[in-house]
C-alpha cells in the first residue's frame, strides 16, 4: 500500500506540473465521508454495551479522501483517488470462542481496523457553469483492509495475543477489487480556484461525503 501511495503522489505531482500550462485542467479535492462500515461497527459496539458482562467501545474516523481529476474535455475527466479510514475497538470482559481450541474465553483487548482504497475515477460532467460543476461517474480500484493484532489480557490478567486475525477475521482482511458508482457529485467554486461540494456514492469507501476543492 505504501508503494501505491508513493506512486499516486508522483502521478499527482506530474499531472499538476503538466497542468501549469493549461487553464483549470486539474481539480484537487479533500473530502470527509460517511461510511457504512464505520456506522455498523459503532452500532454493534452500542448494542453490546447493553450486556452487563461485557463492554465494547468503538470510534471511527470519517472516510478521508484525496482526489485529483484531470479534464480531458468539457464533458469528461479522468482522476485518481486515495481514501483511508480507521476504526479503533476497545473491549472489556469480551466473551468469544477461541478458534484454536473451540473453548469459550473472556478477555479484554484492543485493536485497530484500517481500510484504504486507491482508485481511478472517470467522471462525466453536465449542466456546468463557470462556478458550478455537476458530475457522475465510477470508482475502479483496489481496497485493502486489516486489523492490528488483538492484544490484551485474558481473564487471569495475563498479557498475550488474544487470537490470530489470520484465522478469525478472514472476511474483513486482505485486498480485493473495488467497484462503485458515484451517483451524483456537485462542486461550487467561490472564485476561479477555490470551491466546496459533496458526493453521493454507491459502494465503498463511503456513501456520502463533503469536501473542499481547488482547480488549477
Amino acid at each position: 500500500m505504501k508503494n501505491l501511495l508513493k506512486t499516486l503522489i508522483l502521478v499527482l505531482i506530474s499531472v499538476s506540473a503538466f497542468a501549469q500550462d493549461q487553464e483549470q485542467k486539474v481539480t484537487v479535492g479533500f473530502h470527509a465521508g460517511f461510511s457504512i462500515v464505520g456506522s455498523l461497527v459503532k452500532n454493534i459496539a452500542d448494542s453490546n454495551n447493553g450486556n452487563s458482562e461485557e463492554n465494547v467501545d468503538a470510534n471511527a474516523t470519517p472516510a478521508l479522501q484525496l482526489t485529483a481529476d484531470y479534464s480531458i474535455s468539457k464533458l469528461f475527466s479522468l482522476g485518481v483517488a486515495v481514501s483511508h479510514q480507521i476504526v479503533s475497538i476497545n473491549t472489556r470482559d469480551f466473551i468469544f470462542n477461541d478458534p484454536n481450541n473451540g473453548m469459550e474465553r473472556i478477555a479484554t483487548f484492543q485493536t485497530i481496523f484500517r481500510r484504504s482504497q486507491i482508485a481511478l475515477r472517470p467522471l462525466f460532467h453536465y449542466g456546468n457553469t463557470e462556478n458550478l460543476d455537476l458530475y457522475s461517474g465510477l470508482r475502479i480500484g483496489w481496497l485493502t483492509r486489516g486489523f492490528s493484532e488483538f492484544e490484551g489480557e485474558d481473564a487471569e490478567g495475563l498479557s498475550e495475543e488474544i487470537f490470530n486475525t489470520d484465522s478469525v477475521i478472514n472476511p474483513l482482511v486482505g485486498g480485493r477489487f473495488s467497484f462503485s458508482i458515484t451517483a451524483f457529485g456537485m462542486r461550487y467554486f467561490f472564485n476561479e480556484n477555490i470551491g466546496a461540494g459533496f458526493e453521493i456514492n454507491l459502494g465503498a469507501p463511503y456513501i456520502a461525503n463533503v469536501g473542499l476543492s481547488a482547480r488549477f
